[in-house]
């Protein structure tokens, strides 16, 4: 009985219902505030990471276009990639019709043409639906995919009778959404074509 009335006497002196999870006062406001910190705190975290990751691909495709402009630029300029690009036999009939080079008074201009390097190697052709395009990595692909973004329309305008302007355009496909100057990305290149 004895016991009985230590362990009575000690329920009844406790209080029923306490707002603090401790004896030093921690309670449920506290914790509420906690909380919200930490909640506060992972949003943010979130958020900056999110700005990051969209400010990374925005990069990644303004990098990968402004390569591509220059290897372009480079490819055409260049007296090797030039030969083989005329000699192309796609780029001796059709659209491109190079074949009335080098007299230029036969023919005003040229629509879209094969692109070949120094090596006779294909970099661009438009002509082909599986190739006329580039990734955001700079790969060729199918224009216009979820993964294929960039392009360009190729052609040419006679100038003089040996002269030249090729043309360029640069173009994003709509759904990747890249704000690029895309005449700033677009390249012209002027070349002597030998009499």
């Amino acid at each position: 009985m004895k016991d009985f009335a230590r362990v009575s006497s000690i329920i009844s002196s406790s209080p029923k219902w306490s707002v603090y999870f401790n004896a030093k006062g921690f309670g449920i406001a506290e914790f509420l505030i906690a909380w919200l910190v930490v909640m506060a705190a992972t949003a943010a975290t979130m958020t900056i990471n999110s700005y990051r990751l969209k400010r990374l691909a925005y990069e990644k495709g303004v990098m990968t276009a402004t390569e591509l402009r220059l290897e372009l630029a480079t490819i055409l300029l260049d007296e090797a990639s030039w030969a083989a690009t005329i000699a192309d036999p796609v780029n001796t009939s059709g659209a491109a019709s190079f074949s009335c080079t080098p007299n230029l008074t036969t023919c005003l201009s040229g629509g879209a043409f094969v692109v070949k390097d120094g090596a006779g190697n294909t970099f661009y052709d438009p002509t082909d639906s599986t190739v006329n395009g580039f990734t955001v990595s700079g790969q060729a692909c199918a224009y216009p995919s979820s993964t294929c973004v960039f392009t360009y329309d190729l052609g040419w305008n006679a100038i003089t009778d040996n002269l030249i302007q090729i043309h360029a355009d640069f173009d994003v496909d709509g759904s990747y959404s890249l704000p690029i100057n895309k005449r700033r990305m677009s390249v012209i290149v002027y070349k002597y074509v030998e009499p």
